[in-house]
């Protein structure tokens, strides 16, 4: 995915310009043999975010001489919780998590750091992702600051776009792959919740994008080498 600003700086060095773009990414839980189109959302904006809490350690039967950070990111991930519920419209899809945690080596020892990484998902970047990423970054910097815990912010992204396919691009592609593959093969009103694309580019060039089983990739390959011809 980060590859592709070498296509847009390639596109924008020779003023090449796009009337529309196709995409296709595998999905494993589709039945083989099927496609999945959508004619808006189709897969999510992403914002990644890996954060490190530095405080003081020591022994777990003295927790009053130690500034844990094991407590405050317990007080940030309660607070990441709750401000999905507080913040971001019910309506408006965004989903958070925690993929990785680390801190401490052993039972009885507090220790002087801990680190924590994750994702959020969404499709309204500006009215969801944006509120979200400018409060969560004051909710970790102030419960560290309550605990006199210092932040390192490994990475906290811009949220990105959301891939959104274009209608009357998607209709073309069923009317393609209908020709091609026949009735049947094509799974409709269906949107995965990942973001591969998040270059801006995304919000500026009409396009679709295909969800494939893992079967039959060649197929559909073939397809599209037939409509750049």
């Amino acid at each position: 995915t980060d590859n592709v600003k070498y296509i847009f700086q390639y596109m924008t060095n020779n003023n090449i310009t796009v009337d529309s773009c196709w995409g296709i990414h595998l999905l494993s839980t589709l039945e083989s043999g099927k496609v999945a189109i959508n004619d808006t959302n189709m897969m999510a904006g992403a914002m990644m975010f890996d954060v490190t809490l530095k405080g003081r350690g020591g022994h777990g039967s003295r927790p009053d001489l130690s500034l844990s950070p094991l407590d405050a990111f317990a007080a940030i991930y309660q607070g990441m919780e709750g401000l999905r519920m507080r913040r971001i419209d019910p309506y408006t899809p965004l989903t958070c998590s925690i993929g990785r945690f680390e801190g401490g080596k052993t039972w009885n020892v507090i220790p002087d750091e801990c680190r924590f990484a994750g994702s959020v998902r969404f499709f309204d970047r500006d009215k969801a992702a944006i509120t979200f990423y400018n409060e969560f970054k004051a909710i970790i910097e102030h419960t560290a600051e309550a605990y006199n815990c210092d932040v390192e912010f490994n990475s906290f992204n811009q949220p990105g776009f959301a891939v959104v396919n274009d209608p009357e691009c998607a209709q073309f592609a069923r009317k393609v792959i209908r020709e091609e593959l026949g009735e049947g093969d094509e799974h409709s009103e269906f949107a995965e919740y990942e973001k591969k694309l998040m270059d801006k580019k995304a919000e500026e060039i009409c396009g679709v994008l295909n969800l494939l089983a893992l079967i039959g990739m060649a197929a559909l390959a073939m397809i599209m080498y037939e409509l750049e011809m």
